[in-house]
């Protein structure tokens, strides 16, 4: 597992931070960007406390409260749950691809791993009512993020919140060392690919979690990378723009290995295809 880094502990690189925003462009003002390398404990930022509405990022407090609870006792991965006519009533699409309906009895397991792999509206509604959206919240406070909420109908995340939270994923210590583990396999499942992971190599790991809405295009995860195991968040309130993310995370990957090829031939001005829409990004809860 990665280092967890106080605040105190951190260095800010200017150089990181002059790359992020050469990256955003005049775009800049409309994003929020925190970069952590938790091999050196070096950090740069762009509005890291900007708020945002988290489409469905907030998905990743709803996992972090269910194995919170579940160590706890309170909860077991085998339990039933039984897609309900108002869970179901959130989908996006995503229920048929797993081949779900209002009535169909799932275990808590397979609705964590819809949540976060195919970003399942239905299966986090379960999942938030069976913990509690009020408890999901308390955890957060506890886990000293600021701004970040889940029963509040602007869902507000900030890029600062999510950084913490997912560094808390790399170095073992959300809940504890095998429920970090767990959550990061995860969001390493995570199946829409065309923003962080889109523009780097292919053995690089990243676990992220996407968000989509008419508001938000964001992603935030972890990449394992030769250099430097980093944490890296980008948030926007640009619909439906991915590759701004794809491009700013290549050029991060690149500061962190500047010896590694970027996939694409990024400097040499080759084109990516990209296919975040609508239909292809089904990943907001409402």
């Amino acid at each position: 597992m990665a280092r967890c880094w106080e605040p105190s502990e951190l260095r800010y690189d200017p150089q990181l931070e002059a790359l992020i925003e050469q990256a955003l462009g005049p775009d800049a003002g409309r994003y929020g960007v925190v970069v952590r390398n938790l091999t050196s404990g070096t950090e740069a930022a762009v509005q890291p406390d900007k708020v945002f509405y988290a489409a469905s990022l907030y998905k990743l407090a709803v996992l972090y409260e269910v194995y919170r609870q579940e160590r706890q006792g309170r909860l077991a991965f085998s339990e039933s749950l039984t897609i309900t006519e108002e869970a179901a009533e959130q989908d996006l699409g995503t229920l048929a691809l797993l081949g779900w309906s209002a009535g169909s009895v799932i275990t808590v397991s397979q609705a964590v791993e819809a949540m976060i792999t195919v970003s399942d509206n239905a299966s986090a509604v379960l999942l938030a009512d069976l913990v509690g959206w009020h408890n999901v919240d308390q955890g957060l406070r506890e886990l000293g993020l600021r701004s970040m909420r889940v029963n509040d109908p602007a869902l507000p995340v900030t890029a600062a919140d999510l950084a913490r939270l997912l560094e808390r994923m790399a170095c073992g210590r959300a809940v504890d060392e095998q429920a970090s583990r767990e959550m990061i396999g995860l969001l390493t499942r995570q199946r829409v690919r065309d923003r962080l992971p889109a523009l780097l190599p292919e053995s690089v790991i990243v676990a992220n979690k996407t968000g989509n809405w008419e508001n938000a295009t964001h992603d935030a995860g972890i990449v394992y990378s030769p250099g430097a195991t980093y944490v890296i968040v980008v948030l926007s309130e640009t619909a439906w723009q991915s590759e701004p993310i794809a491009r700013l995370s290549a050029a991060v990957y690149a500061y962190f290995n500047p010896s590694t090829e970027i996939e694409g031939g990024l400097e040499r001005g080759s084109e990516h295809e990209f296919t975040s829409s609508p239909e292809a990004s089904t990943l907001a809860r409402r």
